[in-house]
């Protein structure tokens, strides 16, 4: 084409190609073509946006999110309750959400690209009706945005950060166009944390209930037939059964298609004494566990 040089041609090329994988659930095909584009036409925004969204979404489809052998599930136990006492003590509450949000309920939160959302809580920031630490882990662990390493670890602790990235519920992204790091890599706190081109997302979304932290796939996470299937995010029919739901003592309680187990792990809370959990994806069984 006449006045346009040939490597921001193909680098153009290679973005509609990756944009159809994209369509495709190819995400992985997509970033690769992305990252070479990036190669070719360094800055170009449009190119950099959507490598981050592909490498997210590779991230949070993967198949080791929470996947512990039996020797592991000690420490990460330990972390998980060290994370819900931080959650705690930092005011990630339901009602704290809606509050800095100035929204109705949480599932506004469900399939949110966040803009509104964030700059609200950013303004009431401003105007000290919410504190920056529950904004910052509402945009972190809700919203799906990146932020700082050191920033996640002042918030949550090193052990937690550290745990959480092992375990690939945490992921970091590196470089214009996000190059996710190895699990490996990412749990050296101390190197990432002078890497300014360094971003930690979270690759599942936690959700606050009561006293609890319940972990599930984001709600814009896509199901692939016979190869992926999302652990469903906390809905208004979840909120409303832990509502109506007899709290009447049990000796045992069945969950059956228990998703992110919120049912029968709010039951062990308060009324039953042994918990059952069943479902036919292995996912749902891994993130109720943790």
């Amino acid at each position: 084409v006449d006045g346009v040089k040939p490597e921001k041609l193909l680098a153009g090329i290679l973005g509609e190609a990756a944009a159809l994988q994209v369509r495709l659930l190819d995400f992985e095909g997509a970033h690769a073509k992305l990252t070479r584009c990036l190669e070719l036409v360094p800055g170009s925004v449009s190119a950099m946006s959507l490598a981050r969204d592909c490498a997210l979404a590779r991230a949070s489809r993967c198949k080791d999110v929470l996947s512990v052998d039996g020797e592991a599930w000690q420490s990460v136990a330990t972390s998980g309750t060290q994370l819900r006492e931080r959650l705690t003590a930092l005011g990630y509450t339901k009602d704290n959400i809606v509050h800095a949000a100035d929204v109705p309920t949480i599932l506004h939160m469900v399939s949110s690209k966040g803009e509104a959302l964030e700059q609200e809580m950013q303004r009431r920031v401003l105007e000290g009706q919410a504190s920056q630490d529950l904004v910052d882990l509402v945009l972190l662990l809700l919203l799906r945005r990146g932020m700082q390493p050191k920033r996640a670890v002042d918030l949550l602790g090193p052990e937690v950060c550290r745990t959480l990235l092992q375990h690939r519920a945490f992921v970091c992204l590196s470089g214009h166009s996000a190059q996710i790091l190895s699990a490996d890599d990412a749990t050296k706190l101390e190197d990432i944390q002078g890497m300014p081109d360094t971003l930690l997302f979270s690759a599942v979304a936690f959700w606050p209930l009561e006293d609890l932290v319940l972990a599930t796939d984001y709600g814009d996470t896509q199901h692939a037939e016979g190869d992926f299937e999302p652990v469903m995010y906390l809905s208004l029919d979840s909120y409303a059964l832990v509502a109506a739901a007899p709290r009447n003592k049990a000796e045992r309680v069945l969950d059956i298609c228990c998703g992110s187990g919120v049912q029968g792990i709010v039951a062990l809370r308060h009324y039953g004494r042994h918990s059952t959990f069943l479902d036919v994806n292995p996912r749902a069984l891994r993130f109720t566990r943790f």
